[in-house]
């Protein structure tokens, strides 16, 4: 939130990072889009006197860019405060050492976007056993017919033309490892809990634990 207030169950140091980055939005506005330096430069050929030289002025600026981020960290902390009402702010002002450490990282921030949980599964085949297991939830959250999703059938095809690729591939990273057969898995153990009302592996019992097994398996080959 922008009184730095956001719900009880944010940590603190989530809040903090995003003040870090508001920060950060208002310095790359600033400053043509650049952000903060960090004060190294790489090896290079060069004489002694130059090289020093050369490391001593993007020092300064390093440090002046530190300053002017830092005086942004202030403005916004200030800006919270006085949205807050008087209530308590949640954020507090990040130590020297946190602000060096960001300025010196932050132009190696990506934004990694993945779709919601919720999503994937509208996107998914209602005949899946994740929905089939529990007809009464598949019901009361309205999920599309297959039919209804421009190019699923596309979709479908190439997510296991992928899986293949990956599987199937001597000379790719060991399959056990490939995130797709993670997913799936955990999907398959999402519908075990669906049709038994707990995960696989509760009953620790050799027999148990190998019947929970098989049961994964099969619900995983369902799935893809």
């Amino acid at each position: 939130a922008d009184d730095g207030s956001a719900g009880p169950n944010v940590p603190a140091n989530v809040l903090q990072f995003q003040l870090l980055v508001l920060a950060l939005q208002r310095f790359l506005s600033k400053n043509d889009n650049y952000p903060p330096l960090e004060g190294t430069i790489p090896d290079m050929t060069s004489d002694t006197a130059r090289y020093v030289a050369l490391q001593e002025a993007y020092q300064r600026q390093a440090e002046m860019d530190r300053g002017t981020f830092t005086n942004f960290v202030k403005e916004i902390l200030q800006q919270c405060k006085f949205k807050s009402n008087g209530s308590k702010v949640r954020v507090a002002m990040p130590t020297e050492e946190e602000i060096i450490t960001f300025c010196k990282n932050c132009r190696h921030l990506r934004l990694l976007e993945t779709r919601p949980l919720f999503a994937e599964y509208n996107l998914q085949d209602p005949t899946s056993p994740r929905f089939s297991a529990n007809s009464s939830s598949r019901t009361s959250l309205q999920y599309p017919d297959a039919s209804s999703i421009p190019n699923f059938d596309k979709l479908l095809s190439d997510a296991r033309e992928d899986l293949q690729s990956q599987t199937y591939d001597p000379y790719e990273t060991d399959p056990i490892q490939t995130p797709l057969l993670w997913w799936m898995a955990l999907r398959a153990c999402h519908a075990f809990y669906d049709r038994h009302g707990e995960y696989p592996g509760k009953d620790d019992r050799e027999l148990a634990l190998e019947a929970d097994a098989k049961e994964v398996h099969t619900l995983t080959l369902e799935i893809a």
